[in-house]
């Protein structure tokens, strides 16, 4: 792989400001980052965590719908203080 670090190709994110990157994963179920707690852990933790893949749906709590309605916990606990909303 080659980096390039061509101003042009960077250009977007001067001005772009504050992001907000949020991943639904099946970590997101227990609270847990994606992949630090398989560091070290149990093979029985291993199995559960990877079990979680079966039990998440998306669908049910709007993962795929981002504007006003979005969950008012994220906007005004993490987001909203942070610029971005």
């Amino acid at each position: 792989m080659r980096l390039s670090n061509d101003p042009q190709k960077t250009e977007i994110f001067r001005d772009a400001g504050l992001g907000l990157f949020i991943h639904w994963g099946p970590n997101s179920q227990v609270g847990t980052e994606i992949s630090w707690p398989l560091y070290n852990a149990s093979e029985d933790f291993i199995k559960k965590y990877y079990a979680l893949a079966d039990t998440l749906r998306t669908g049910e709590f709007g993962a795929f719908t981002w504007g006003p309605d979005w969950p008012i916990v994220v906007k005004i606990t993490k987001a909203r203080p942070a610029g971005i909303f």
